[in-house]
């Protein structure tokens, strides 16, 4: 795909949304002749789709061993009673409660290890997103915080996942992404 296809797609438009691209980006438009401006684009560029691609398998793993996590507790036919969450308590609760689901939904040790190192409230928040299916602005109403906050605190603990993964050969099933040379 050449920089023309690209311009248009979603993906650069994400991409374009980050400051610091959009500036290279402007820079590269008005200095079509600078190679060493153009090679920064695509290098940028290629590190946003590789974290985009890493999102995107640690998103997919969760939401299907999420699945089959629902699958096989419906078989078991358990019903898990809501926390009365105004009681003294359910923080050491749902954290139990949390770390039990990712036990039981990933199969992936490395993944399930990374995440057991997030903070309870990281892994709370990922917790209700990708396992429970809950909405951002559902998180928030429940811990009594902002949506920004939620989204936040989300992304940096998917950040904290891509880091811990990619550090001792983190392995992608799909290969869809190669590593730039530096």
């Amino acid at each position: 795909m050449n920089s023309i296809d690209l311009a248009g797609t979603k993906l650069f438009k994400a991409f374009l949304k980050q400051e610091d691209n959009y500036n290279l980006y402007q820079k590269v438009i008005a200095h079509p002749e600078d190679r060493g401006i153009s090679q920064k684009l695509k290098k940028q560029f290629n590190d946003f789709y590789e974290e985009v691609l890493l999102i995107k398998y640690i998103s997919s793993t969760i939401h299907y061993t999420a699945i089959e996590l629902s699958i096989r507790k419906k078989k078991l036919d358990k019903v898990i009673q809501p926390f009365k969450y105004e009681s003294e308590g359910v923080a050491e609760n749902i954290t139990n409660f949390h770390d039990k689901d990712w036990k039981e939904a990933i199969s992936d040790e490395k993944l399930l290890h990374s995440i057991m190192k997030l903070t309870e409230n990281e892994r709370g928040i990922i917790t209700y997103y990708y396992l429970h299916e809950w909405k951002e602005k559902e998180i928030a109403r429940l811990l009594d915080i902002t949506q920004q906050a939620v989204s936040k605190t989300k992304r940096k603990a998917l950040e904290k996942l891509k880091k811990e993964l990619s550090q001792g050969g983190f392995h992608e099933p799909a290969r869809s992404c190669k590593k730039s040379k530096k």
